[in-house]
């Protein structure tokens, strides 16, 4: 129970850090809720994703293929999680009336055996949506 916990805490801190990535790394003077800045050295105008405008790169893709990672990488955590919750779950013995004996799974172990699907239903939304828009981007970055 308390790796399901602690999976919980995981997943939240790394949801808030995703959250953070959608804020703006910098702010120019004048104007404090700019997304666009020029750089002085050689004049190229970078968008607040931090690749130029000049590679045609919407903002949109590199979120999505950002949460794409995130899921990707809660995916395989929840998979981890839920393979050794099942592989440390204790088994219980019990013997029926004819005095045969049999093992059965306690909660943490039907726990463990539930969370491998559902990582499934991260893991594959999450790699599709970073390789489609890992693509795009590489698209706009060879035009």
């Amino acid at each position: 129970m308390r790796a399901f916990f602690l999976f919980i805490f995981l997943s939240l801190i790394a949801s808030i850090s995703l959250q953070a990535q959608d804020t703006l790394p910098y702010r120019t003077q004048g104007r404090p809720h700019s997304v666009i800045r020029s750089d002085k050295e050689d004049g190229t105008i970078t968008s607040f994703n931090g690749h130029s405008t000049r590679y045609h790169v919407p903002d949109k893709f590199i979120r999505k293929k950002n949460t794409g990672i995130g899921l990707t990488v809660a995916g395989i955590g929840v998979l981890a999680t839920g393979i050794a919750l099942y592989a440390t779950a204790p088994k219980q013995t019990r013997y029926n009336q004819y005095g045969q004996a049999g093992q059965y799974t306690t909660v943490a172990g039907v726990i463990g055996v539930l969370m491998i699907p559902a990582s499934l239903g991260l893991t594959i939304p999450g790699a599709v949506l970073w390789g489609k828009y890992a693509r795009k981007i590489h698209r706009g970055q060879t035009r």
